[in-house]
């Protein structure tokens, strides 16, 4: 008999607005959970890492998606399902350095990814 998995939801996904996925890969050497909110380097060919405002790299500095999955990228480059648009919680989003939801949120809503406040359950 097969091993039964319990769901639990993680209330990342926040409301109606249509979810456009694509897939992305991530830059070796990240161990990045569902929900993190990524940017292009492009020193490294465009691969994906966690968005840092505070990055001396332009690019790492502006969000692109989120990631849909967790990804193990310790060992090497990995290719993850990324979240391109959609409406998402904000205490379910991961940023990089200090950054918060505030530091982004017109970047990402200029790429129809909305942050939404909601009640913790």
């Amino acid at each position: 008999m097969a091993d039964l998995e319990t769901y639990t939801p993680d209330n990342l996904i926040a409301g109606d607005f249509p979810l456009v996925t694509g897939d992305g890969t991530i830059l070796t050497g990240q161990t990045l959970v569902r929900g993190t909110v990524l940017a292009k380097d492009s020193g490294n060919d465009n691969k994906l890492v966690i968005v840092d405002s505070a990055s001396g790299t332009a690019s790492i500095q502006a969000p692109v998606a989120v990631l849909a999955q967790d990804v193990d990228a310790s060992a090497g480059d990995a290719v993850a399902p990324l979240y391109l648009a959609g409406e998402f919680t904000e205490r379910s989003l991961t940023f990089g350095g200090t950054d918060t939801a505030d530091t982004h949120r017109d970047a990402l809503r200029d790429l129809s990814i909305f942050i939404k406040k909601t009640v913790a359950a």
